[in-house]
């Protein structure tokens, strides 16, 4: 389901999110819990103004393998009595307890990013943190070079955007890349 997202898209959202939580300029320390909190609401209410059912934790329709998905259900006769799954149209992981980009099962970042690459939704969001925009950027490069090296199984749409507390002008800076079969 392609439904017309791109990255200035993806920005303004979290532009958005990010002018609720400082709207009169005054900014106050915004924790990963409320990061978290703030996005996730803020991409359900996407999805559901585009029809979408969105999971993730804090909802009752719980989280449903990646921190925030958008789902699209079978219908039947016009109803979705079944529930059965038909599409996960967004997938998106959000990574802001850990600021190191490592490999292994101890790297959040990375370990999440790969998350994303497995999932076969249209549209891909990793949000992540570190205190230095010199250091998001060079995290997004390696990531890109991650997925450049993934035998990808569907055509995808991927936005990495980080968050530099320290020197980032309180906003996201994020790149996409878009991912074909091999």
């Amino acid at each position: 389901m392609n439904i017309g997202i791109d990255l200035a898209v993806i920005e303004a959202w979290l532009a958005e999110v990010v002018h609720e939580w400082a709207p009169d300029g005054k900014w106050k320390v915004w924790h990963a819990s409320m990061k978290n909190r703030s996005i996730k609401e803020k991409f359900a209410e996407e999805g559901k103004r585009l029809g979408l059912r969105s999971h993730h934790s804090g909802r009752k329709n719980k989280e449903f393998l990646y921190d925030l998905c958008w789902v699209r259900r079978a219908a039947r006769d016009g109803e979705d009595k079944e529930r059965r799954l038909a599409e996960v149209v967004l997938a998106m992981e959000l990574e802001f307890s850990d600021t190191q980009l490592r490999h292994g099962v101890h790297g959040g970042i990375r370990f999440d990013f790969n998350k994303l690459l497995q999932s076969d939704a249209k549209y891909k969001v990793l949000c992540f943190q570190m205190p230095h925009l010199s250091s998001v950027k060079e995290a997004i490069e390696k990531l890109k070079e991650d997925a450049a090296c993934y035998q990808s199984k569907s055509a995808s749409d991927i936005f990495i955007c980080g968050w530099a507390w320290k020197d980032g002008g309180r906003k996201f800076h994020c790149e996409s890349i878009s991912l074909s079969p091999k």
